[in-house]
């Protein structure tokens, strides 16, 4: 991470993308990690407060990690090192150092990026699409988990 920074004058579609996975990665409101996070740490609290509480705290310091990875890999200058390896990667395959489109995502890893996305939202908005799935599978698993195996 102290090698890299200012990224973002580079790549912006990549911030932009890396950014959207960070804010679901910190548990942010209406994205699939908040959802996971908060039934977490309301399970979690039913049973044993201090393992609620120490939850807590781990969501704090990951939501830390994720703003401080961002701006020291994306933001701030250029390294000085990044920006000669940058150069000398336009300058060998388009022979034209102003030419940076190669440089961020392809097409088809934006797509990619966007349909996970849109994956992580849908569920951070509407939760009970995945929940009434598994309710109605539930009992199935809880049946194959506590039965002893049959023979035949």
């Amino acid at each position: 991470v102290a090698y890299f920074g200012g990224l973002a004058t580079m790549m912006p579609v990549m911030t932009i993308i890396f950014f959207l996975f960070s804010l679901a990665n910190m548990a942010f409101p209406f994205t699939s990690g908040f959802i996971g996070e908060f039934l977490l740490l309301l399970g979690i609290s039913i049973n044993n407060f201090y393992l609620g509480a120490l939850n807590a705290v781990n969501m704090l310091l990951t939501t830390v990690y994720s703003v401080l990875l961002f701006g020291r890999v994306f933001l701030g200058e250029l390294k000085v090192w990044l920006e000669k390896i940058v150069f000398n990667y336009i300058w060998t395959k388009h022979n034209n150092p102003n030419d940076t489109r190669r440089l961020d995502l392809y097409p088809y890893e934006i797509i990619i990026s966007i349909v996970l996305f849109t994956g992580i939202f849908i569920l951070g908005i509407y939760p009970q699409a995945l929940f009434s799935y598994l309710d109605n599978n539930l009992p199935i698993v809880q049946m194959l988990y506590t039965q002893p195996y049959f023979v035949k």
